[in-house]
């Protein structure tokens, strides 16, 4: 099962449930990147509908990850969905039933290559990648706001088994272009016309 873990984008640090301006930007590089991992939004749509996407992003209840889930769920035309078995402190073991009962629907719609979007507090994604990955892989792994890990579980022992294939984070030479430099070319795009 291919599995995508995302640390929450920053936010306000007045209000949590507000991400600032660097964090909507790492959500929606975040989106962006996730669709270049598998495919158009169009594709993500139709193996969402097949079982073999993820139909929702699910997230942990902390604000900061609800709002995470929210940026990246619309660029990829999913919904988000809370789930409690996400939440820091939460028995692993919910979090892999979870994760066998997706995976068992997509294999009874023949859709073995299932995958799963999770968006979570810096302490629920610190304890995930503790269960899921070896310890040696674990220690190497410190996840930073808005970045996302991409995971391959081996769902017949999800426990220390998986695998990291890739790490997605926006950072300051990959930030998007301001707003600024936009307008400013399409100035200069009018006058040259």
């Amino acid at each position: 099962m291919q599995l995508f873990l995302i640390r929450a984008a920053r936010t306000n640090t007045q209000d949590p449930t507000v991400l600032t301006p660097r964090g909507r930007e790492q959500a929606e590089y975040l989106g962006r990147w996730l669709t270049d991992r598998r495919g158009s939004a169009e594709a993500m749509a139709r193996a969402a509908a097949s079982g073999s996407g993820p139909g929702s992003v699910w997230t942990s209840g902390d604000a900061s990850a609800m709002e995470t889930a929210r940026v990246v769920a619309k660029a990829l035309g999913i919904e988000s969905c809370v789930r409690p078995e996400l939440n820091a402190g939460a028995d692993v073991r919910g979090f892999v039933r979870l994760l066998q009962s997706h995976a068992d629907r997509s294999l009874a719609r023949s859709s073995p290559g299932c995958a799963a979007l999770l968006v979570c507090s810096p302490i629920a994604v610190a304890e995930l990648v503790s269960a899921l990955l070896s310890p040696e892989q674990a220690s190497a792994v410190l996840l930073r706001a808005g970045e996302a890990l991409e995971l391959e579980v081996r769902m017949a022992q999800p426990i220390g088994t998986s695998r990291l294939v890739a790490r997605g984070y926006l950072d300051e030479r990959s930030a998007p272009r301001s707003e600024v430099d936009r307008l400013a070319d399409a100035v200069r795009a009018r006058a040259a016309a």
